[in-house]
């Protein structure tokens, strides 16, 4: 039972993380087109928030991964996991990344509260992890945590990569409609 919990619960935070970073990609994809209209650069702090957050969804899709396969590495990753989000919610976000764009109130609530969910997860992950619910890598073939392994570098590659090369990507191109397929 605890098994099939484990992996409903690990693919739930693993597709919820990749999700969150292609918004987090495509809010990029936003700031460097209104930085194009408006002839400026990205903001160097909009890039890091980016980074930052695409750091901590990568930790969370870790997370979430090792825990689908019933890694007790599973309850170091969701550790981090919170700590990386208490450092965003109690120093980055208020001092740093929303002075110049505040978060509505609703926004943060929701955010908070998913938090305290996974601070909750976290417990029972580590819970598992200690009580022997969960294997570690001696106990379970090491094949699993390659395959996952894998997809956890592929996957946090190419999101990095996407959201560094926007700019480069964009850079030149004309925003507005191609009418010469209607010249015909």
């Amino acid at each position: 039972m605890l098994g099939i919990v484990a992996l409903l619960i690990g693919l739930f935070y693993a597709l919820g993380a990749a999700a969150g970073a292609r918004r987090i990609v495509m809010d990029s994809l936003l700031d460097v087109a209104i930085a194009g209209v408006t002839l400026k650069k990205v903001d160097p702090v909009a890039r890091e928030r980016t980074l930052w957050m695409l750091a901590g969804l990568s930790i969370v899709g870790a997370g979430g991964l090792l825990l689908a396969i019933g890694s007790a590495l599973a309850a170091f990753a969701f550790l981090l996991g919170c700590v990386w989000q208490s450092a965003h919610f109690l120093v980055l976000s208020p001092r740093r990344y929303d002075r110049a764009d505040p978060v509505e109130p609703a926004g943060r609530r929701r955010s908070l509260n998913a938090f305290a969910i996974y601070a909750i997860i976290t417990a029972l992950v580590v819970w598992a992890a200690a009580s022997g619910g969960l294997l570690w890598p001696h106990e379970a073939p090491l094949w699993p945590l390659g395959v996952i392994a894998a997809l956890w570098i592929a996957g946090t590659i190419y999101f990095v990569r996407s959201a560094l090369t926007l700019e480069q990507r964009t850079r030149g191109r004309s925003f507005e409609p191609d009418d010469s397929a209607d010249a015909d």
